[in-house]
Protein backbone atom coordinates (compact mmCIF):
# COMPACT_ATOMS: atom_id res chain seq x y z
CA UNK A 1 0.00 0.00 0.00
CA UNK A 2 1.20 3.87 -0.53
CA UNK A 3 0.31 6.03 2.11
CA UNK A 4 -0.97 9.18 1.01
CA UNK A 5 -2.10 12.75 3.24
CA UNK A 6 -3.84 15.16 2.52
CA UNK A 7 -1.03 17.21 2.20
CA UNK A 8 0.10 15.48 -0.72
CA UNK A 9 2.93 13.62 0.77
CA UNK A 10 3.84 9.89 -0.39
CA UNK A 11 4.82 7.61 1.31
CA UNK A 12 5.75 3.90 0.66
CA UNK A 13 5.29 1.19 3.39
CA UNK A 14 7.61 -1.84 2.71
CA UNK A 15 4.52 -3.76 1.42
CA UNK A 16 4.47 -1.03 -1.64
CA UNK A 17 8.12 -2.30 -3.26
CA UNK A 18 5.59 -4.29 -6.03
CA UNK A 19 3.07 -1.53 -6.56
CA UNK A 20 5.88 1.04 -6.49
CA UNK A 21 8.14 -0.83 -8.73
CA UNK A 22 5.33 -1.42 -11.35
CA UNK A 23 5.31 2.10 -11.31
CA UNK A 24 8.64 3.17 -11.82
CA UNK A 25 8.88 0.55 -14.73
CA UNK A 26 6.69 2.73 -16.54
CA UNK A 27 8.07 5.79 -15.27
CA UNK A 28 5.45 7.14 -13.07
CA UNK A 29 5.08 8.02 -9.57
CA UNK A 30 1.94 8.89 -7.92
CA UNK A 31 0.50 12.19 -5.96
CA UNK A 32 -2.37 12.54 -4.43
CA UNK A 33 -5.15 14.79 -5.47
CA UNK A 34 -8.83 15.59 -4.12
CA UNK A 35 -10.66 13.21 -6.66
CA UNK A 36 -8.33 10.76 -5.65
CA UNK A 37 -4.83 9.11 -6.95
CA UNK A 38 -3.87 10.71 -10.08
CA UNK A 39 -0.98 9.30 -12.06
CA UNK A 40 1.22 11.73 -13.18
CA UNK A 41 4.41 11.32 -15.12
CA UNK A 42 7.38 12.82 -12.78
CA UNK A 43 10.53 11.77 -14.63
CA UNK A 44 11.52 9.72 -17.93
CA UNK A 45 14.74 7.86 -17.47
CA UNK A 46 16.89 8.78 -20.58
CA UNK A 47 19.58 6.14 -19.74
CA UNK A 48 22.51 8.64 -19.32
CA UNK A 49 20.39 9.02 -16.01
CA UNK A 50 19.48 5.41 -15.04
CA UNK A 51 17.75 3.11 -16.93
CA UNK A 52 15.14 -0.03 -16.39
CA UNK A 53 14.04 1.14 -12.04
CA UNK A 54 13.35 -2.18 -10.52
CA UNK A 55 12.72 -1.71 -6.71
CA UNK A 56 10.96 0.74 -4.51
CA UNK A 57 11.42 4.05 -3.58
CA UNK A 58 12.05 4.88 0.32
CA UNK A 59 11.64 8.38 1.84
CA UNK A 60 14.76 9.43 3.42
CA UNK A 61 14.93 11.79 6.39
CA UNK A 62 15.27 14.62 4.03
CA UNK A 63 12.42 14.22 2.17
CA UNK A 64 13.72 13.51 -0.62
CA UNK A 65 12.89 9.69 -2.29
CA UNK A 66 15.54 7.80 -3.06
CA UNK A 67 15.76 4.70 -5.45
CA UNK A 68 18.38 2.26 -7.87
CA UNK A 69 17.96 2.37 -11.70
CA UNK A 70 19.62 -1.51 -12.85
CA UNK A 71 21.56 -0.29 -15.85
CA UNK A 72 22.01 3.20 -17.67
CA UNK A 73 24.16 5.87 -15.90
CA UNK A 74 27.10 6.86 -17.30
CA UNK A 75 29.17 3.44 -16.81
CA UNK A 76 25.98 1.85 -18.03
CA UNK A 77 25.70 -1.00 -14.75
CA UNK A 78 23.00 1.06 -13.19
CA UNK A 79 22.77 4.13 -10.88
CA UNK A 80 21.40 5.39 -7.48
CA UNK A 81 19.03 8.19 -7.69
CA UNK A 82 17.34 11.01 -5.34
CA UNK A 83 13.93 12.64 -6.64
CA UNK A 84 11.60 15.26 -5.12
CA UNK A 85 7.75 14.56 -5.31
CA UNK A 86 7.79 16.96 -7.80
CA UNK A 87 10.00 15.26 -10.42
CA UNK A 88 13.17 17.04 -9.68
CA UNK A 89 15.63 13.67 -9.85
CA UNK A 90 19.34 13.92 -9.07
CA UNK A 91 21.30 11.46 -10.25
CA UNK A 92 23.86 10.33 -7.35
CA UNK A 93 25.91 8.02 -8.55
CA UNK A 94 26.96 5.46 -11.52
CA UNK A 95 27.91 2.12 -11.04
CA UNK A 96 31.20 1.17 -12.96
CA UNK A 97 31.13 -2.45 -12.27
CA UNK A 98 34.45 -2.90 -9.29
CA UNK A 99 32.17 -1.23 -7.32
CA UNK A 100 28.98 -2.54 -8.13
CA UNK A 101 26.74 -3.15 -10.77
CA UNK A 102 22.82 -3.92 -11.51
CA UNK A 103 21.08 -2.73 -8.45
CA UNK A 104 17.75 -4.73 -8.39
CA UNK A 105 16.93 -3.66 -4.91
CA UNK A 106 15.73 -1.04 -3.22
CA UNK A 107 17.57 1.20 -0.28
CA UNK A 108 17.48 1.20 3.37
CA UNK A 109 18.30 4.30 5.13
CA UNK A 110 19.77 3.88 8.56
CA UNK A 111 20.43 5.95 12.03
CA UNK A 112 23.76 6.95 10.70
CA UNK A 113 21.65 8.83 7.52
CA UNK A 114 23.50 7.10 4.89
CA UNK A 115 21.99 4.28 2.67
CA UNK A 116 22.70 0.60 2.13
CA UNK A 117 21.90 -1.46 -0.64
CA UNK A 118 23.30 -4.57 -2.69
CA UNK A 119 23.71 -4.84 -6.46
CA UNK A 120 23.16 -8.18 -8.24
CA UNK A 121 26.40 -7.95 -10.02
CA UNK A 122 30.18 -6.18 -9.81
CA UNK A 123 32.53 -6.24 -7.21
CA UNK A 124 35.69 -8.11 -6.94
CA UNK A 125 34.62 -11.46 -8.63
CA UNK A 126 31.38 -10.21 -10.23
CA UNK A 127 29.12 -11.66 -7.60
CA UNK A 128 27.41 -8.67 -6.51
CA UNK A 129 28.15 -5.90 -3.32
CA UNK A 130 26.86 -4.62 -0.46
CA UNK A 131 27.40 -0.78 -0.38
CA UNK A 132 26.40 2.24 1.45
CA UNK A 133 25.90 5.66 -0.49
CA UNK A 134 25.03 9.23 1.18
CA UNK A 135 22.57 11.64 0.54
CA UNK A 136 25.58 14.06 -1.64
CA UNK A 137 26.68 10.52 -3.48
CA UNK A 138 29.76 9.35 -1.38
CA UNK A 139 29.42 5.67 -2.68
CA UNK A 140 31.93 3.13 -0.21
CA UNK A 141 31.34 -0.65 -1.41
CA UNK A 142 31.48 -2.67 2.24
CA UNK A 143 31.43 -6.51 0.52
CA UNK A 144 31.70 -8.23 -2.54
CA UNK A 145 30.56 -11.54 -2.75
CA UNK A 146 32.82 -14.52 -3.64
CA UNK A 147 29.79 -17.00 -4.77
CA UNK A 148 31.40 -19.10 -1.34
CA UNK A 149 29.21 -19.33 1.63
CA UNK A 150 28.95 -15.74 1.44
CA UNK A 151 26.33 -16.48 -1.50
CA UNK A 152 25.74 -14.93 -4.79
CA UNK A 153 23.85 -12.15 -6.70
CA UNK A 154 21.36 -10.70 -4.50
CA UNK A 155 18.41 -9.51 -5.48
CA UNK A 156 16.75 -8.15 -2.39
CA UNK A 157 17.07 -5.42 -0.11
CA UNK A 158 18.85 -5.58 3.26
CA UNK A 159 17.21 -5.78 6.80
CA UNK A 160 18.54 -4.17 9.49
CA UNK A 161 18.34 -6.46 12.89
CA UNK A 162 17.84 -4.98 16.29
CA UNK A 163 21.26 -5.99 16.72
CA UNK A 164 23.25 -3.81 13.71
CA UNK A 165 23.52 -6.80 11.76
CA UNK A 166 22.37 -6.37 8.30
CA UNK A 167 20.82 -9.68 6.56
CA UNK A 168 20.08 -10.34 3.21
CA UNK A 169 19.03 -13.32 1.46
CA UNK A 170 20.41 -15.42 -1.34
CA UNK A 171 18.66 -17.19 -3.83
CA UNK A 172 21.25 -20.05 -4.48
CA UNK A 173 20.75 -23.61 -5.62
CA UNK A 174 16.97 -23.51 -4.72
CA UNK A 175 17.77 -22.46 -1.23
CA UNK A 176 16.93 -19.21 0.52
CA UNK A 177 19.66 -18.29 3.04
CA UNK A 178 20.03 -15.37 5.22
CA UNK A 179 23.33 -14.05 5.94
CA UNK A 180 24.38 -11.60 8.51
CA UNK A 181 26.81 -8.80 7.61
CA UNK A 182 27.75 -6.12 9.95
CA UNK A 183 28.31 -2.40 8.74
CA UNK A 184 30.55 0.30 9.14
CA UNK A 185 33.11 -1.47 11.55
CA UNK A 186 35.06 -3.71 9.40
CA UNK A 187 35.02 -6.97 11.68
CA UNK A 188 36.34 -9.61 8.99
CA UNK A 189 33.58 -10.22 6.60
CA UNK A 190 31.16 -8.77 8.91
CA UNK A 191 30.38 -4.87 9.20
CA UNK A 192 28.38 -3.32 11.84
CA UNK A 193 26.04 -0.06 12.48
Amino acid sequence: MIDLDHSQNLAARPRAGCFLALLLLAGLLASYGQAGVVFTNLYSFSGNDGANPQAALVQGSDGYFYGTTYAGGTNNPGTVFKITSNGALTSLYSFSGNDGANPSAGLMQCSDGNFYGTSTNGGAQDNGTVFKISTNGALISLYSFTNCDDGVNPQAALVQGSDGYFLWHDVRRHELRWHRIQNQHQRGAQYFV
